[in-house]
């Protein structure tokens, strides 16, 4: 791990700075209020942020203005964070790395992450607005209002309580689901993004239901038929997330193995990294592990990073800016992992 100085922080509840944002970042805060009212929760609205009361605590979205030049020549403008600290300390419910990584298996919208000052535990979704991308915010707006209530969700099956409540998104019918059980993805979703990807050199099919493609690993990677290393990426739409409803699952997985022990150490990592980043695809998900097999006395698997979109979450694209999303966060992992930054 890198040291505490240059390690990302995440905080539970960010100061607010009192900042009226830029018009178009006002607007976008706007709209994902009326999300959140539409869902029948209760929020409030302040110039930087809104605040979510929801089943297990409050959550935070929050716009931070940044001014960074990528090497590729964007300018970020803003990150928004989706945060929601589970209420207990670590005396109440102490949280081994190992207990967090088993959270992060069943991740939603978001990764639940140890606060590198307080060591309180926090789920946290992000992403970052450049300059000139305005356009990306209705899709940006569906995602931190989705992610804003199944992170509530999320805190309160990590405390283990019974009898949660259905989402609104849940049922068949609502405003933002669709009847007869299915999700809001659909063919035209998938078969789009298979497409894209095709035209990228990813190995791509698509189906009713869901999408399958090969992401190299080296360059010039195909496929694992063939013998070449590559990440394994699927999207499903037949999956139901128990209470959030139907919705689009994800899974990338990575192809190297490693001992359980090693494992966690890179998804730690590999969360904290992008909390922290400034100029990383939207982070609505978790990295996790994918425990394999047995060898000598140790458990051994593969990183996975995998999430669950409910149907509040359904902008028209989103299954192809997710698949070119995880693409590039393959790419961001190969990186880490091949020169041990963990």
């Amino acid at each position: 791990m890198s040291d505490k100085k240059t390690s990302p922080a995440v905080s539970i509840m960010p100061a607010s700075r009192g900042d009226s944002c830029r018009p178009a970042m006002s607007a976008f805060l706007d709209r994902v209020l009326d999300c959140i009212y539409a869902e029948g929760l209760n929020g409030t609205r302040s110039p930087d942020r809104v605040c979510v009361d929801g089943y297990c605590g409050t959550t935070y979205v929050v716009v931070t203005p940044q001014d960074l030049q990528t090497v590729d020549g964007n300018h970020v403008l803003e990150t928004v964070s989706v945060r929601n600290g589970l209420p207990v300390t670590a005396e109440q419910t102490p949280f081994s790395d190992r207990d967090i990584d088993f959270v992060n298996r069943f991740a939603t919208t978001g990764a639940l992450i140890r606060d590198q000052q307080t060591g309180g535990l926090v789920f946290v979704s992000q992403l970052c607005n450049y300059q000139g991308f305005d356009e990306a915010l209705g899709l940006y707006g569906q995602l931190v209002a989705g992610s804003a209530l199944a992170q509530s969700y999320g805190s309160m099956a990590a405390l283990g309580v019974p009898d949660m409540p259905v989402a609104d998104s849940a049922g068949a019918g609502t405003a933002t689901g669709c009847p007869g059980g299915q999700s809001r993805w659909g063919e035209g979703d998938f078969s789009a993004a298979a497409k894209l990807l095709n035209r990228l050199g990813c190995l791509s099919n698509a189906s009713g239901n869901g999408l399958t493609s090969e992401f190299p690993w080296a360059h010039g990677a195909v496929s694992a038929v063939i013998g070449d290393e590559t990440c394994l990426f699927t999207m499903q739409s037949d999956l139901r997330r128990p209470p959030l409803g139907k919705g689009l699952s994800f899974r990338l997985e990575l192809p190297r193995s490693f001992p359980e022990t090693e494992l966690i150490q890179i998804v730690s990592k590999l969360n904290w990294l992008e909390t922290g980043a400034l100029d990383m695809p939207p982070f609505f998900g978790a990295w996790s592990t994918r425990i394999a097999c047995s060898a000598a006395a140790e458990l051994t698997g593969r990183i996975c990073f995998a999430g669950f979109w409910p149907d509040l979450m359904f902008h028209p694209g989103s299954a192809q800016n997710l698949a070119v999303w995880m693409r590039q966060r393959a790419v961001f992992a190969r990186e880490v992992i091949e020169n041990q930054r963990y």
